[in-house]
């Protein structure tokens, strides 16, 4: 197994600080006060250098007893669809055409919020957007089988 030197504390700090997409994969970050830890990306709230701790892979930071980020989901595939976005794009599939409001989402058990921001980041259209384009996606498609079918 051949092991790679991870960049200097000063240059994981920096890029962790600025969120630098280019050491996504090259490290991980973790939080000595809460026990968690991060993607070189996350969104939250950054900590004290202090309380930062650097580690090669997500198996070395579980190994030390740190727990995943539920923001950044560090040990998920990038680009994959978390679990808990995945019943709610099963409803959208059941029924594309159905309008999804924010209490929609709310009785559904799905925070609006969180999904806008998961779509936005995964999608570059928020959920709402998303479903809506669906939707007249699907009309479309209907419109134009209407208009090839008449002679």
């Amino acid at each position: 197994m051949t092991m790679t030197a991870l960049p200097s504390r000063a240059t994981m700090l920096r890029a962790f600080l600025e969120r630098d997409a280019g050491f996504d994969g090259v490290f991980m970050t973790a939080v000595r006060t809460t026990g968690i830890f991060c993607r070189p990306t996350c969104p939250a709230k950054a900590p004290k250098a202090e309380n930062i701790e650097f580690f090669a892979s997500a198996r070395e930071a579980l190994a030390c007893g740190y727990r995943p980020c539920k923001r950044c989901g560090p040990i998920e595939v990038p680009g994959d669809t978390p679990a808990w976005l995945r019943p709610l794009l099963a409803a959208v599939e059941r029924d594309a055409s159905r309008r999804w409001t924010d209490a929609a989402l709310r009785a559904a058990r799905f925070h609006p919020a969180r999904a806008r921001r998961r779509f936005q980041a995964q999608h570059g259209l928020n959920f709402h957007g998303s479903s809506r384009a669906r939707r007249v996606g699907g009309h479309l498609g209907r419109l134009l089988r209407v208009i090839t079918e008449t002679p």
